[in-house]
């Protein structure tokens, strides 16, 4: 059963808003004795770990040493210490002698005991000594799926790339030996300076050999994933013929290189195509604008291909803004999409763009938002329009090996780029849909084609936050490719590896075609947008935004790539990736329920969630509560702040909305043992963290909840504070969007809304 979602009122107390107060803590310091016997200790317990593997190519063994960065080129000071990676900010990998090992020891007893060692600043930099363990050798893959079940299975194996060519190949010969002794079947190897890699047949206990094996760098299953060419080489007689969309279907806007309007796949659906460069045609020469508006109209397109249907539900419009080279050189593009924006607002009530560009010139390191991206703010917030951008592409200066080796921890320096950084718009990173080149599918015992990440992982090229003062940005991510390399010639593939749309040479037998980037993962969402309008007609853009916002989920791929470090995938892929199964319309397992309010400077509005007490109820199972809220503010671009005004909210668990209202009242008395925090158990986003953005989202996971807490209500709390520069130029009253989802997918039985709707029409009886 499904139903459009739902709507609620907040309740009836405004209160004013408090003053913050209170300091973060300090840090605490070590003293060097202290410090020196907990390295030894640290020391002596990594050395027994490394002695119990196997052993290598020579009797050195392989540590694992944490350090500050600024004293990690020092460790090679010692004797008999050869650093041969270092694996991430502050992580060395050194082989070391046993005479290395003497001297560590020397020194950390003469600083454990009040003494002064040589270089006594690289012993106080250390935190610590490891092995490098079987988890350490394990890859995302591996760890992810698990090995194979098969009795036999096929490994992609990378050894420590030695730059010293004597010493690589004695590592050659050792290892092979090692696997004739063991009997792992070698398939094919590629060894060369940059890169040591095997493709190897082993069974469960050769695997954890492997694991187990010094000069083993990392273990994981080849790529699996792959697009299936067919799709490529689909004819339109096998395709039926393409209706036109409704009459009152909504529309579209993309902002690119133009339109090849006569495409069998979107002609029947086109609006309106016009350019907007001087002396240029509003006809798509280039490419890019003809796939990224084939992306915005029907969003996934492999699985049109797959179905054989193409049934457009929006209208389709196209904006020339570059030229025959994607550019836009003869012009401010800042005139040329407010020139073009107007154009269709004026003439088509249009309310979702799509723009997906991104100037390399123009990277965003923090401070002033500037460009492209302050254009779209203003007229964001002037207009009532939503624009979807592109976080921008990356290509590194690296070989390509070194490149792959660097991923993903190369994402987080690759900053956005603009018009990324907007505030009112969203902002669209990339993940990968496929791992798997098409001679990596072709020849399976050759392991030189290596993608860079897995599928639902970030792709290389994406860009990644924080927009300004740490705002999370991107909100969201969708498919837009994958890069793999060649380790044999050191070069970049792509091919295979990205996103199917429509292709301009349909004249030529070219229905579709493949790229990479980030310009086809905007237009998915913008895409996701525009057919909420479909059911929501008359849908704010700070509706649009907080539902798609309230409908996303960090994919598990992200998160355990990344590992421990929680930011990470959220600078990489924000919110994550939007649900669509409910997103448009409730069902029994997962309900919406939004407001549309408005809220003036410095006070708070309350909203009580109807849950039924059948949410709470049953056995141990996953419950899930979502909220998100959008606001458009005006921007000042002479103001660090850029924003005029904060808004934001806070989930709070309390017996009744008096208890709750009380809290945040600023005149009522209150102290600091009564103060209200947010309810923070199984939260995702926290609430610093999500406040710094126009677009602000978190989720709470419930797995069981005792008769205590049940008896409590939940209650969101908006808040609204002006930046005291901005007051006078902002309306009283300032609009805002708050959406609630509520997922209780694991009970076969849920009927949320049969039950929140008896709730909502108990609390309307009460009103009236």
């Amino acid at each position: 059963m499904a139903r459009d979602h739902f709507t609620f009122d907040r309740e009836q107390p405004v209160t004013n808003k408090r003053p913050k107060s209170g300091f973060p803590p300090g840090r605490k310091v070590e003293d060097s004795v202290g410090h020196g016997q907990k390295m030894l200790a640290s020391f002596a317990g990594a050395k027994q770990a490394a002695q119990a593997q196997n052993q290598g190519f020579d009797d050195r063994l392989l540590f694992k040493i944490e350090i500050d960065d600024v004293e990690g080129g020092n460790i090679e000071t010692i004797p008999g210490v050869e650093l041969i990676s270092q694996e991430e900010k502050g992580i060395f990998l050194v082989f070391s002698s046993e005479n290395a090992m003497e001297e560590f020891e020397a020194r950390l007893t003469t600083l454990a005991e009040g003494g002064t060692p040589t270089r006594k600043s690289l012993f106080e930099a250390l935190h610590g000594f490891d092995a490098f363990t079987p988890e350490d050798r394990t890859g995302w893959a591996l760890g992810y799926y698990g090995p194979p079940t098969t009795a036999e299975f096929n490994v992609d194996v990378e050894l420590w790339p030695l730059g010293n060519a004597a010493e690589r190949q004695l590592l050659l010969v050792a290892f092979e030996a090692w696997l004739q002794e063991h009997g792992l079947a070698k398939r094919d190897r590629v060894a060369n300076e940059a890169i040591v890699l095997y493709r190897l047949g082993v069974n469960a206990i050769q695997l954890d050999l492997l694991l187990n094996h010094r000069d083993v760098r990392l273990v994981d299953l080849p790529p699996k994933f792959r697009l299936d060419v067919s799709m490529l080489h689909k004819d339109i007689q096998d395709i039926p013929d393409v209706p036109a969309p409704a009459d009152n279907a909504p529309g579209i806007v993309v902002l690119d290189s133009g339109l090849v309007t006569g495409h069998p796949l979107l002609k029947s659906a086109v609006g309106d195509a016009q350019s907007f460069l001087a002396g240029k045609g509003s006809d798509d020469e280039h490419g890019h604008g003809t796939m990224v508006a084939g992306k915005a109209l029907y969003g996934d397109i492999a699985a049109k291909l797959e179905s054989g249907e193409f049934i457009p539900e929006l209208r389709i419009f196209s904006g020339r803004i570059l030229d025959e080279n994607c550019e836009s050189n003869t012009k401010l593009i800042e005139h040329q999409v407010e020139e073009a924006v107007r154009y269709f607002v004026e003439n088509y009530s249009s309310k979702v763009f799509n723009l997906s560009y991104g100037d390399i010139n123009k990277p965003y390191s923090g401070g002033r938002i500037r460009g492209l991206a302050v254009v779209l703010d203003l007229l964001a917030r002037e207009l009532g329009i939503l624009f979807v951008v592109p976080t921008g592409n990356f290509r590194s200066a690296d070989s390509p090996i070194a490149w792959k080796a660097s991923y993903p921890d190369s994402m987080i320096d690759n900053v956005l780029l603009d018009p990324a950084p907007s505030v009112n718009s969203i902002t669209v990173g990339s993940l990968a849909r496929y791992d798997q080149t098409m001679n990596a599918g072709r020849y399976g015992s050759d392991p030189s084609e290596q993608s860079f990440a897995g599928i639902n992982q970030p792709s290389p090229f994406s860009r990644v936050g924080p927009g300004i003062k740490g705002s999370i940005k991107p909100e969201f991510v969708a498919f837009g490719g994958n890069y793999a390399v060649d380790t044999r010639s050191n070069n970049l593939i792509q091919n295979l590896l990205g996103e199917i749309s429509i292709s301009k040479d349909f004249a030529a037998g070219h229905l579709v075609a493949e790229d990479v980037g980030t310009s086809f993962s905007a237009p998915y969402i913008a895409h996701l947008a525009a057919r909420i309008l479909t059911v929501y007609p008359n849908a704010t853009v700070n509706q649009i935004r907080a539902l798609l916002a309230a409908h996303a989920n960090m994919p598990t791929e992200v998160t355990s790539l990344f590992g421990e470090e929680k930011g990470k995938p959220i600078l990489a892929a924000g919110y994550g990736l939007v649900d669509e199964e409910a997103l448009f319309r409730s069902l029994d397992d997962d309900l919406t329920i939004f407001a549309e309010d408005s809220l003036d400077n410095k006070s708070h509005q309350f909203y009580e969630i109807p849950i039924p007490n059948e949410f709470w109820a049953g056995n141990k199972r996953l419950r899930q509560i979502s909220v998100s809220l959008a606001h458009t503010p005006l921007v000042r671009t002479t103001r660090v702040d850029y924003k005029t005004t904060r808004m934001s909210f806070k989930l709070i668990k309390a017996m009744s909305l008096d208890e709750v209202a009380k809290r945040f009242d600023n005149n009522i008395p209150i102290d600091e043992t009564t103060r209200y925090a947010e309810y923070s158990n199984q939260r995702y986003i926290t609430e610093q963290l999500r406040n710094y953005g126009t677009l602000q989202c978190s989720t709470w996971n419930f797995k069981q909840v005792n008769a205590r807490e049940r008896l409590k209500k939940i209650f969101i709390v908006v808040t609204r504070h002006d930046y005291p520069w901005a007051e006078n130029d902002l309306p009283d009253k300032e609009a805002y969007s708050l959406v609630v989802n509520l997922r209780d997918k694991e009970n076969e039985q849920a009927v949320l809304l049969q039950q929140v709707e008896t709730i909502l029409q108990g609390k309307l009886r009460v009103r009236a």
